[in-house]
């Protein structure tokens, strides 16, 4: 594929992606890993500058993150396990629905005080 300019640009392919690599399962958990040349990927594809020091410290950043969602998703799935069906149970706690206006109440002397009338309705210009 040529650009604008001119210059020869390859396609990507989804293959070409940047996407975590899954290590290992253990616990009925996977385990991701990100390495450097995802990191390099992500620079590419942010269009951003990242200098080698920088490349390790957003590797380091990444697998933290990383780590600390499994820990996230650990903890969620422990807490699900332990409720019982006691502590599920829901119970509706809104009133019964009902109508407490007093239809009618008010219609005959809103419709007495307008200045025109017809059958029982108010009239009033057309707008449209």
């Amino acid at each position: 594929m040529r650009s604008a300019a001119g210059e020869e640009r390859a396609i990507r392919q989804p293959t070409d992606m940047c996407v975590p690599r899954i290590m290992e399962f253990r616990d009925s958990q996977y385990l991701f890993m990100i390495e450097l040349k995802d990191i390099e990927k992500l620079a590419e594809l942010s269009r951003i500058n990242v200098s080698g020091e920088e490349k390790q410290a957003f590797l380091k950043d990444i697998e933290s993150i990383l780590n600390y969602v499994d820990q996230i998703k650990t903890v969620a799935g422990e807490a699900d396990m332990t409720m019982s069906r006691q502590e599920t149970e829901l119970a509706n706690v809104f009133r019964e629905d009902k109508d407490c206006r007093d239809l009618g109440r008010f219609t005959e002397a809103l419709i007495e005080s307008a200045p025109e009338k017809e059958n029982g309705y108010i009239k009033v210009k057309k707008i449209l």
